[in-house]
């Protein structure tokens, strides 16, 4: 698999990845791994913000992705209320629901995906210590660049950490993919996402309907229902985020050359091909947030409300 992603239409056409302008460019993710985990009782879940409140008031996205974590967190600490049995029986009927759905059956895999890739994003920055050149190279406005790039990889890995484990079991195909590569999972779920429209159009108005009513009666019990939605918007937005601040750093790093020198081709390739990665990774949620619209649901609507609340 070459550093260049190739995904595939729903004919069976390759379609090139479009390239991310910073492609081979050293770049350093200092990021913290958060785990999230499912909605049930997430003792273990980090409270890492976003960023810091300062960062929040300059960055909307940042500030989006902590309202949603909070969203998580409340969602989290209702359901130790709920009885072992009461939840069991949700879960069953909100798997059951996903799996008439085009969108919803897809949703599991993906955002399992999503948080595998900004995970490897991580571990990939853990591998490189702390040689970073940025660093090293003492500029404010680049190291600043860097670091308010690695607060919000933080918050999208902990956000995606919640709603994959939310989701975990409504997709069948789920743990065949895990056996793939990241690349090519990433080509599997472009092709997947591209047969969804079709499918969402051929469902008869009236089971929509049914599928509506019925979702809508889960999310009473279940507030993770309600936060699915914004949070596949937050996460697209972060990583649209994440592909500005590199650009931003590319412009930097040809202003100095000097400065990535000494990193070796195979490390700038290993970095390429994981920003690329993240690249695919929005195109895919920019996909499945078209998809969700398609089905009349309001991605902002959760988040509107938890904002309205604060």
């Amino acid at each position: 698999m070459s550093d260049a992603l190739v995904s595939a239409n729903a004919r069976g056409k390759p379609i090139a990845v479009r390239r991310p302008r910073w492609q081979g460019l050293w770049m350093a993710l200092g990021a913290l791994l958060v785990v999230g985990g499912l909605v049930r009782a997430v003792d273990n879940a980090g409270a890492v913000p976003a960023g810091a409140p300062a960062c929040e008031e300059k960055c909307p996205v940042a500030s989006r992705v902590s309202t949603l974590l909070t969203g998580w967190k409340t969602a989290r600490e209702e359901m130790k209320g709920v009885p072992e049995a009461e939840h069991a029986k949700l879960k069953t009927h909100l798997a059951a629901l996903a799996k008439e759905c085009p969108v919803g059956s897809r949703l599991g895999e993906t955002l399992g995906f999503v948080k595998a890739v900004l995970a490897s994003t991580v571990q990939l920055e853990g591998a490189s210590g702390k040689q970073c050149p940025i660093d090293a190279s003492g500029d404010k406005a680049a190291c600043d660049l860097k670091q308010a790039r690695a607060k919000l990889i933080a918050g999208l890995d902990e956000l995606a950490g919640y709603a994959a484990g939310a989701c975990s079991g409504s997709c069948d195909g789920a743990t065949a993919q895990e056996t793939a590569s990241l690349p090519e999972r990433a080509i599997i779920l472009l092709a997947s996402w591209d047969r969804a429209p079709a499918e969402i159009a051929a469902i008869p108005a009236e089971k929509r309907q049914l599928a509506s009513a019925r979702l809508t009666e889960l999310a009473g019990h279940c507030k993770a229902v309600t936060l699915i939605p914004p949070t596949v918007e937050g996460l697209r937005a972060g990583l649209a985020a994440v592909d500005e601040l590199n650009g931003k750093l590319c412009d930097w790093a040809k202003a100095h050359p000097d400065v990535f020198k000494d990193c070796s081709a195979e490390t700038k390739r290993g970095m390429a091909t994981q920003m690329a990665l993240l690249h695919a990774t929005a195109r895919i949620l920019e996909r499945s947030q078209a998809c969700l619209k398609a089905c009349g649901v309001d991605c902002g609507a959760e988040a509107k409300q938890e904002t309205a609340a604060r």
